[in-house]
């Protein structure tokens, strides 16, 4: 038998990696999917009776069955020196386009009675599935096998339903096409990363080659999540949106249940998105630290009113512990603590099933300045009664994708990496991290963080006090038709007048017939790239260029955010240096209405300085 050549080698153990890769994703998932159908068909239970409601989950749960027997022989297989990955692969394909099959059956079950809300349901039930798909994406037909039969078998559903059900239809039409994009994507630039790491291994020796695997792993995932970002933050921020959309529109209680839902699951899969890019920000040394005075109580009033009712609905206690001083400030980052803050409260609650979280605020002892010189410091800590944390995983909670199992982690809401950003953060700013805790007595978290003079720092209004944004003018530029119409729906439900274009002379046309009809826009949001190698800056220019012309004066009270995908440095630098906002997608609803609020006051106040050209 003729050896295997160079180039072959390399290949059979690529392909045994991503065949790993694929089994420790099938892993999790078949482990943590059991009881959905069963949740399900109760759902669907008062709806389709009960043989169409269980019959299918009984199917389902089957297949989850014999599925997990398959992994037990491929891990049985993996230990054999003739292993061939290929035949495994295949059958995870086969499996899954099974499984898809019968979901979309499922949902024809649902769709036969033709009951709205019982469509409803069974139209969102594969969105929410088709967002764990992307684990597969190491072998994108993996996912296309899954996908298929499922998103467009539904599709198809609505479709024959009639009209009614046409919006609904094209809405998961997007979704597959977009969720297939991606996962090739991702496939592509995953074998081309081990591909790479391979080759280096055999052309240095031992200790070269560990130094250049690690670097090229490191800049290989900056690459990879800087080319996939735009991909996976585009339909994350179409559908953050439709979603916040549509609770505001919707009035029925059931819908508004189900939708709520709908948008805690997309919260979740947003904040998961960015905490992966966040890491690639942080490795690529793109995030920059602009430290002012903050009070130690306005940042604790914004972790009550956002966490309160969270730790409520769980039944547990919130407990604030301000400091002594009332007037105590740090000198931070304000945007970049509160990631570091908000995930160990959110951690806290997350994981502690019955008792109290404490953020208490304690005396700190003193961090190193940029210059080496010990300051006073204030130490933020956050508290539960969960089960704890065993001493020999401490030193490893902060480490990448690493979740602790004895702490029965969801890992639907999250992929472990939370806690490497904090410390990330935590080190970029010159703060200090820490945690304690004992098995069964709960976890202490803290974050040291430097006190400073207390100085103005300016009276903003409180969102409170901020004015109606009802009647805002704005143009929404985008050249990705679903981001677009969903940030339209969502400014159209908190009655803002909002006109959307592609290009930047559709801009300009628009900006044009706003004008002749005596409204002018005053807020421009725009997408940094668009077709024909045309940029925000094109954009900006010839808004402001019709509004000279046409309506003085209007033009240097424009105010321009840029929301983009791209998460080059360069890119967010140059619209900063613009005097613009800059925002990645997906941008939170509430920061975006907070920010147009923001914008309605600026408007009454003096005219900002030109824009540098």
């Amino acid at each position: 038998m003729t050896p295997p050549s160079h180039a072959e080698a390399i290949d059979a153990r690529v392909t045994t990696e991503l065949v790993d890769m694929l089994f420790a994703g099938s892993r999790v998932a078949v482990a943590t999917t059991f009881i959905g159908p069963v949740l399900v068909a109760w759902l669907f239970l008062p709806l389709v009776g009960f043989w169409l409601a269980f019959a299918p989950a009984v199917g389902i749960l089957c297949l989850h069955v014999e599925r997990a027997l398959f992994i037990g022989r491929f891990q049985r297989a993996r230990a054999l020196p003739d292993f061939k990955p290929a035949p495994w692969a295949k059958g995870t394909q086969h499996r899954l386009a099974v499984m898809g099959a019968a979901i979309s059956l499922w949902v024809l079950a649902a769709t036969l009675t033709r009951n709205p809300t019982a469509v409803f349901y069974a139209s969102a039930l594969p969105v929410v599935l088709a967002a764990g798909s992307l684990q597969y994406s190491v072998y994108p037909r993996t996912v296309e096998h899954y996908l298929t039969p499922m998103l467009l078998g539904c599709s198809l559903q609505l479709l024959w339903l009639g009209q009614g059900y046409w919006v609904s239809a094209f809405f998961l039409l997007i979704a597959w096409l977009t969720l297939i994009a991606a996962s090739r994507r991702f496939g592509k630039a995953m074998r081309h990363n081990i591909e790479l790491r391979l080759k280096n291994q055999q052309l240095n020796d031992e200790l070269k080659a560990q130094k250049a695997v690690v670097e090229e792993v490191s800049a290989a995932k900056t690459r990879f999540l800087n080319a996939a970002s735009h991909d996976l933050r585009q339909p994350v921020q179409a559908v953050m949106l439709l979603s916040e959309a549509l609770q505001e529109r919707s009035e029925h209680p059931d819908n508004l249940a189900l939708l709520s839902k709908l948008r805690t699951g997309v919260h979740h899969f947003a904040n998961s998105v960015d905490e992966i890019m966040d890491i690639a920000q942080l490795d690529a040394g793109n995030v920059q630290v602009q430290a002012l005075p903050v009070r130690m109580v306005d940042l604790l009033d914004r972790l009550e009113s956002t966490y309160r009712e969270v730790a409520e609905a769980k039944g547990l206690g919130l407990l604030i512990r301000p400091p002594r001083d009332a007037s105590a400030c740090v000198h931070i980052d304000a945007a970049l603590t509160w990631r570091i803050v908000s995930n160990l409260v959110s951690n806290a609650i997350r994981y502690t099933r019955q008792g109290t979280v404490m953020i208490a605020v304690r005396n700190g002892g003193t961090l190193p300045d940029s210059d080496g010189v010990p300051t006073p410091a204030v130490r933020l800590e956050v508290r539960d009664s969960g089960v704890g944390i065993a001493p020999e995983m401490q030193s490893r909670i902060f480490e990448e994708f690493f979740q602790v199992d004895n702490l029965h982690r969801d890992r639907r809401e999250g992929v472990g990496l939370g806690l490497a950003v904090a410390r990330r953060l935590a080190r970029l700013m010159g703060l200090r991290i820490g945690v304690r805790s004992r098995p069964g007595q709960g976890s202490v978290f803290s974050l040291s963080m430097p006190l400073c003079e207390l100085q103005a720092l300016g009276d903003a209004a409180s969102s409170a006090s901020l004015p109606s944004i009802n009647g805002l003018r704005v143009l929404v530029v985008d050249d990705d038709t679903a981001s677009r119409e969903a940030t339209l729906a969502l400014l159209a439900s908190w009655n803002v007048q909002a006109v959307g274009a592609g290009t930047a002379d559709e801009a300009e046309d628009q900006t044009m017939a706003m004008v002749r009809r005596g409204e002018a826009p005053n807020t421009l949001l725009t997408d940094h790239w668009l077709p024909a190698a045309q940029s925000s800056r094109d954009v900006d220019a010839r808004v402001r260029q019709v509004l000279r012309h046409d309506h003085p004066g209007s033009a240097d009270t424009l105010r321009t955010a840029v929301l983009t995908g791209d998460s080059q440095r360069e890119t967010r630098e140059e619209v900063l240096r613009r005097g613009w906002t800059f925002w990645q997608k997906p941008v939170r609803p509430q920061a975006l209405r907070q920010w147009l609020a923001h914008t309605a006051l600026e408007a009454t106040d003096t005219p900002p300085a030109p824009h540098p050209p």
